[in-house]
């Protein structure tokens, strides 16, 4: 069963995606940046704004003379990100309409930034070159402009417990300058924006939860105005019910029956909600916030949520139901992790679906890391000793395939090396975060240890029981 997730999970967004392309449109991106000679310009959206897993939209390369053109296609307005060193680009953009944008100076990520799991990348409004004054993008920025200092203001009072007077003059004139505007996408953004200062003012989280915009709302699930109120008022909604009224009641729901239709009737019965529509909307919240913690059964929330994926009729909660499943469970153990098609540093192609057959001892290194060059003469050893039974794959992050040839050469490495791809999307696939990390998959391509032991921790002798148990 498990074997089937990433194609049911591929499915399911594949299905979404394939009837919304029927009413689709082309967007063109297009604009000129000579520093950018050469590389490949990647845009790409957040397939939800619960889970924010990356959905590629489309690619371009930057031509000689620095001109790039990028076309995708789009059935609603959405905010768009592409990578570019330590800025990470943003826009929004709307079906069928052509942006000529403008990017910031290219500045690469230093090395020591590249290896530092805690660095991030700086934010940025990408221009419009041939924009118009109630065009989205300039209408955003320039309401973000005097909102944002306003928005720092609040948040320091609130902190400081200083009372807040102005609240209701302070919203009145961000509406003046806009009460001409008729464009929905942003008439929602301004008021959502607006809605979020009323509530952080709340004392508490029932009064905010009972007087917000978000119940009694169209649901905007690519709004990101609308999903900032709703994941700060949601967050851990279980646990609130928990504290509240209903604490016997989600707990026997959840971990006992494990029943989306009894949690959908607590839920329900709450009184908070206009629709059920929101009702699966917050139980795919809550659901999500507690995989993270212990306070429910993480089989049991599993369980719910399978159920809820087989059930809603709403084309969106079931694509985030997959969306919350694929990004729990892929590296869990039992599960089949992210599949994979690198390159060997002799350009030779390989899937992580090729290894099958051995226990896969799976490592993200580089030879810049002091603790990786450590390892990896204890991985020699491994392999020279166990390789009948044992595939030592070694991923190797940003590293220039020529100096690593020759590192693995000179040090006489014949375990499997392979080069990351350049959009970083494996180590987004298997989350990592630092260097080393290690997982341990079984001969049939399932997960056994996530994150799996280091060399340094014994996992020599954890092999060698695996092995025994099998007689080997």
């Amino acid at each position: 069963m498990n074997n089937c997730r990433g194609k049911i999970h591929f499915l399911l967004i594949f299905l979404s995606f394939g009837f919304s392309c029927l009413s689709a449109q082309t967007v063109v991106i297009k604009g000129n940046a000579s520093d950018y000679y050469g590389d490949e310009i990647i845009f790409y959206t957040f397939s939800d704004q619960i889970t924010h897993l990356q959905e590629e939209l489309g690619s371009c390369t930057v031509n000689k003379t620095g001109d790039f053109l990028c076309t995708f296609f789009l059935d609603e307005t959405r905010k768009i990100y592409t990578n570019l060193g330590v800025y990470n680009g943003y826009l929004y953009v709307e079906p069928g309409l052509t942006y000529e944008i403008k990017l910031p100076p290219k500045v690469e990520k230093t090395g020591a930034q590249l290896l530092n799991p805690y660095f991030t990348t700086s934010e940025i409004h990408l221009g419009v070159v041939n924009y118009e004054k109630k065009e989205l993008n300039y209408l955003i920025r320039t309401f973000n402009d005097a909102y944002d200092p306003v928005l720092n203001r609040y948040a320091f009072l609130i902190q400081a417990e200083s009372e807040i007077t102005d609240l209701d003059s302070m919203l009145n004139s961000f509406q003046k300058p806009y009460r001409d505007i008729q464009h929905s996408y942003f008439n929602s953004y301004k008021k959502f924006r607006l809605e979020l200062l009323r509530h952080m003012t709340y004392t508490s989280k029932s009064v905010s939860m009972s007087k917000s915009a978000c119940l009694g709302y169209e649901i905007l699930y690519n709004n990101p105005a609308y999903m900032d109120m709703f994941n700060q008022i949601f967050y851990k909604f279980f646990n609130y019910l928990i504290r509240s009224r209903e604490s016997d009641v989600i707990s026997h729901n959840i971990n006992t029956q494990q029943s989306i239709t009894s949690l959908m009737e607590t839920v329900g019965n709450t009184g908070m909600f206009s629709n059920d529509s929101l009702v699966e909307f917050v139980i795919l919240k809550g659901i999500y916030d507690e995989l993270y913690s212990n306070t429910f059964s993480k089989e049991a929330l599993l369980t719910v949520l399978d159920s809820l994926l087989q059930t809603t009729k709403i084309p969106e909660n079931r694509k985030i139901a997959a969306n919350i499943k694929y990004k729990v469970t892929k590296l869990m153990k039992g599960y089949t992790p992210p599949d994979f098609k690198l390159f060997t540093l002799d350009s030779v192609q390989i899937e992580l679906n090729d290894l099958k057959g051995r226990y896969v001892y799976l490592n993200f290194c580089t030879p810049l890391n002091y603790t990786c060059l450590n390892h990896f003469e204890m991985l020699k050893r491994l392999f020279q000793n166990y390789h009948e039974y044992l595939n030592i794959v070694t991923i190797l992050v940003y590293e220039d395939p020529e100096k690593a040839r020759k590192f693995i050469e000179e040090k006489d490495y014949e375990w499997l090396f392979l080069s990351t791809d350049n959009r970083g999307k494996i180590l987004r696939e298997y989350d990592v975060k630092a260097l080393p990390t290690y997982f341990l998959l079984d001969p049939e391509g399932k997960m056994i240890m996530s994150p799996a032991l280091s060399p340094t921790e014994n996992f020599e002798e954890y092999l060698k029981r695996l092995l025994a148990a099998e007689g080997k």
